[in-house]
């Protein structure tokens, strides 16, 4: 069976140097900006993928307001226009590794988030940029650090040309 040597594969190799009982506080955590209510089944998808790598915590915020399908020990923030920088804020300090742009439309929420994340991707290990992150830097060109520091960039073919204006 084709998918359970894919699952065994992806779903046990980051951790394996984890013992099987270390405690969430030693797996890491991430804040995932993703889904919206116009695509709430792309932050389920960046949640599973963020569960099956062996994180810890999850915390996930988007502008949905009670969404369901997330795994067990998915954090969920519902975040509204003007609540959000406080939320990301306060889910920023309890995680290591920022993920932002699966599903995360185009609004002017959107826009806010991508601000926010741009000013404070500093302070994560990891910052991983995907899909309407991608997209919206290639719409509203916002001002960008000089350094991205242990940032992940990941487009593909069609989101390349658009950040290149080719």
């Amino acid at each position: 069976n084709h998918w359970s040597m894919l699952h065994y594969q992806y779903s046990e190799a980051p951790c394996s140097n984890l013992s099987r009982n270390a405690h969430k506080y030693q797996r890491g955590s991430s804040l995932l900006i993703c889904g919206s209510k116009s695509y709430l089944g792309a932050g389920i998808l960046a949640a599973k993928g963020a569960n099956l790598s062996g994180l810890g915590l999850i915390h996930i915020a988007n502008n949905a307001k009670h969404p369901t399908g997330y795994p067990d020990g998915v954090i969920h923030h519902s975040c509204n226009f003007f609540n959000l920088n406080k939320t990301l804020g306060e889910c920023g300090k309890k995680s290591n590794i920022l993920a932002i742009g699966s599903g995360l439309g185009k609004t002017l929420w959107a826009k806010r988030a991508l601000k926010w994340s741009v000013k404070k991707h500093h302070q994560f290990k990891t910052s991983i940029w995907d899909a309407d992150a991608l997209n919206l830097f290639s719409i509203d060109r916002p001002t960008l650090p000089k350094t991205f520091s242990q940032a992940i960039f990941t487009p593909h073919h069609q989101e390349m040309a658009r950040l290149l204006k080719i």
